[in-house]
């Protein structure tokens, strides 16, 4: 997800990190493209978990593959890496960083999530901050003033989602009521 921070020449990253089977939003950033932004979200989401998840699945973003197995060294690992030609999908793979496919396989399979690793759930939620956050939608003339104003977005969607909007794929039920 991006947006922009007075005008369009400077964009800002959000990212973002769920648990599955609640759909808690359990962190956010909004920073730039960098690794000090992504360094920022793992200790984050490290901070919020009690244990390390038992499997991590993220995009093809190289800065995960060193940082995801530095922040959860127990956790399966592994990513799903979209190839694109002339802006379309043209090829997927999956990736087993931490662990081997076959087993994060069977443990996603055990879980009920699906028979193979996947991004949905996240590509799912990020669809619905785009919907929430104005300044997030895709191809919008709203960008916001300061950057203060869009963290501040951010954390009225993050209550909104977890705490007051009800869930078709949880029974009717919020993330937090589930977690």
């Amino acid at each position: 997800l991006h947006s922009f921070v007075r005008n369009k020449s400077n964009k800002a990253i959000v990212w973002t990190a769920i648990e599955v089977f609640s759909r808690l939003m359990i962190a956010f950033v909004v920073g730039k493209w960098t690794k000090k932004s992504a360094k920022k979200m793992m200790e984050l989401t490290k901070s919020r978990l009690k244990t390390n998840p038992l499997v991590i699945t993220t995009d093809g973003l190289g800065r995960y593959t060193e940082l995801v197995p530095e922040y959860f060294p127990t956790s399966l690992y592994a990513q799903v890496v979209k190839k694109y030609k002339k802006h379309k999908l043209d090829s997927v793979e999956i990736k087993a960083i931490n662990g081997e496919l076959e087993k994060i396989i069977q443990v996603i399979e055990a879980m009920g999530l699906g028979k193979t690793v996947n991004t949905s759930y996240i590509e799912r939620q990020n669809l619905t901050v785009r919907n929430t956050v104005n300044s997030l939608a895709r191809k919008t003339w709203c960008v916001v003033k300061k950057h203060l104003a869009s963290v501040g977005k951010m954390y009225v969607h993050q209550v909104f989602y977890n705490f007051i909007k009800a869930h078709m794929g949880l029974e009717g039920k919020t993330p937090a009521m589930v977690a």
